[in-house]
């Protein structure tokens, strides 16, 4: 409850356009951008609410609120500062006391390191080049240490046995429409639980001079076969 409380006190959309001056995009609460298989176009999302967050909090036990740290990257690419400070003005709505303690790179792994975690909540980002949800998934919500080479991301230590399954199923299922099934399975559960509170895929802007065709990666890498002349 307290994890949907946070998620119905944000408003995506808001520091989208204060960080990004809207050169971004919201997540809509799910982990998965429009151009992997599993991601759903209609899915609900939490939708900035105050009541609703204290309503929750106060169910949870904390209907004063309470102190929160937020640790995020000083030196990070995607604004992760300015964020930060926005999403710790929203949460001071809803009666969480939010402090922002900003880390350089090599620190800031250390702390959010999935075998020997040091924070409670933190920003971070993720990329993938695959176009399969499931890969996503397989990394951010499989149980860490649950089984060799999954839920190496998920740092937060989610787990849910519902959610290992639905993915062990995944990863053996040849017919790609019947995959993607399994993976929107995932993504409600992890939406419901709010596993996760996804804030936004961030938007890259590329200048590229006449006589030369470029299009991005999917993984956000720059690649010189993707280029032609």
């Amino acid at each position: 409850k307290v994890r949907q409380a946070v998620a119905y006190a944000l408003d995506p959309q808001g520091y989208i356009d204060l960080v990004f001056s809207g050169e971004a995009t919201p997540a809509n609460y799910t982990m998965l951008p429009p151009s992997v298989d599993g991601y759903v176009s209609d899915c609900s999302d939490y939708s900035c609410n105050v009541e609703k967050a204290k309503e929750l909090l106060a169910e949870a036990g904390y209907p004063d609120g309470f102190y929160l740290r937020i640790d995020a990257r000083s030196d990070s690419d995607m604004n992760a500062d300015q964020v930060s400070q926005a999403i710790a003005s929203y949460l001071e709505k809803v009666g969480i006391k939010a402090e922002v303690n900003l880390l350089p790179r090599a620190s800031f792994y250390e702390k959010i390191d999935a075998e020997n975690l040091q924070s409670s909540f933190f920003m971070s980002g993720w990329g993938d080049g695959s176009g399969e949800g499931m890969v996503i998934f397989n990394d951010m919500l499989y149980t860490y240490d649950g089984k060799a080479g999954m839920g190496e991301g998920n740092r937060g230590h989610y787990s849910n046995a519902e959610v290992d399954a639905l993915l062990d199923q995944a990863s053996v299922e040849t017919d790609q429409a019947k995959r993607a099934a399994l993976v929107e399975q995932v993504d409600q559960i992890a939406r419901d639980e709010a596993a996760y509170i996804p804030l936004f895929f961030k938007e890259n802007i590329f200048g590229v001079r006449a006589g030369i065709q470029y299009t991005p990666s999917a993984d956000d890498h720059i690649l010189a076969w993707d280029f032609t002349f």
